[in-house]
């Protein structure tokens, strides 16, 4: 007999059979998922190796030379792992690029070093926050938050968890991290960090059918 039931095309109309078959779905694919994901992260990275802008290093060497430096400093897998990635962002958006390699990290670090690289513009403001200036946007847009010009603004954080770790982030190891001469380590070098921390945060999905749609 022919199946003649509605076809449920909406999420709100799904069955639970539909939305087990989905959170199986998402399950089964989940390690998968994380091992693209750090995939494309070394594909950032070496497309980072094409932005040049003026500092006397490519993107690419700037990422590895900050984590070389965090590495070498005895930093937790997780803050060099996120020392490799914290500029990766700028193959989208040189302004907003912190936000977005944040926000490639969280599922596999702690809120600490997710808000460490969400925030570093912020923080090296410090250095540069003076000399520079942001003219007014367009007021049709999100005005450009991470895009920080003021020097003392990272002090109205002081009281964070991770205000120290993003003043030693961006004082000791990125704001350093433009030597051309500096003896950085090699990609390889970080990829079994890379695969350990995208590997290790990874969690299940499971349909509830103790509660109907």
């Amino acid at each position: 007999m022919a199946d003649h039931s509605p076809v449920r095309t909406a999420m709100a109309q799904w069955a639970p059979e539909q939305l087990d078959r989905w959170a199986s779905t998402i399950q089964s694919r989940g390690k998968a998922s994380e091992a693209h994901s750090m995939s494309e992260v070394l594909v950032l990275l070496e497309k980072s190796a094409e932005i040049e802008d003026g500092s006397g290093v490519d993107q690419k060497e700037h990422c590895l030379q900050t984590a070389t430096r965090a590495f070498r400093d005895g930093a937790d897998e997780e803050i060099v792992v996120a020392a490799l990635c914290h500029d990766i962002g700028k193959v989208f958006s040189a302004v907003n690029h912190s936000a977005i390699a944040a926000e490639i990290l969280r599922p596999h670090v702690s809120r600490d070093v997710y808000e460490m690289v969400r925030n570093h513009m912020l923080f090296e403001s410090r250095f540069y926050g003076g000399v520079l200036q942001i003219s007014g946007p367009d007021q049709s847009r999100v005005p450009p938050t991470y895009l920080c010009t003021d020097p003392e603004a990272h002090k109205a954080l002081a009281d964070e968890s991770w205000y120290r770790l993003a003043m030693r982030f961006t004082g000791d190891w990125d704001q350093q991290s433009f030597d051309p001469d500096y003896d950085t380590l090699p990609v390889a070098h970080f990829q079994p960090l890379l695969a350990r921390v995208f590997d290790r945060r990874f969690y299940s999905v499971k349909f509830n059918s103790a509660v109907q749609p």
